[in-house]
């Protein structure tokens, strides 16, 4: 509409029905790198959320694939994303409080989601066991136990 018909953002959200600010949102995710927009079309999964692509929009298209590929890879909610962006925005290298730079690997099982996070950037999946392993003995010394 906005190109082809020369439309205002302010024209399109009236023939829409939708929020200026809406409408702003969703004409910016045209601007995603051409492979963010074809891997998000093709999520089936709907793990990709706007949220997700609205994030991915504040970096620059070179950065914007990988960076999809790794929050697809370790599942990272549109909020871990959102924080990912912002610590790559500030570049300044330094690592604060909460950031996202730390490994988080998610197991969804018919039950639950069980979350590992790992403060450093190295790991194996030696690591990911013992972590469990222990926190499978932590529970069980609950009193609460685990089923199995």
């Amino acid at each position: 509409m906005r190109d082809g018909n020369g439309y205002s953002e302010k024209q399109i959200a009236e023939e829409t029905g939708k929020s200026e600010s809406e409408t702003s949102k969703c004409l910016s995710l045209v601007t995603l790198a051409p492979d963010v927009q074809q891997i998000a079309r093709g999520d089936q999964t709907g793990l990709i959320t706007k949220r997700h692509l609205h994030a991915l929009g504040r970096l620059k298209k070179a950065e914007q694939a990988g960076i999809m590929e790794r929050a697809i890879s370790d599942n990272l909610t549109a909020a871990e994303l959102e924080k990912l962006v912002d610590s790559m925005r500030k570049g300044d290298g330094t690592r604060r409080k909460n950031d996202t730079s730390a490994k988080v690997i998610r197991f969804s099982t018919s039950g639950a989601t069980v979350t590992v996070t790992f403060r450093r950037t190295t790991w194996t999946n030696a690591d990911i066991a013992a972590a469990l392993d222990e926190a499978r003995a932590k529970v069980g010394n609950s009193g609460r136990g685990i089923p199995r």
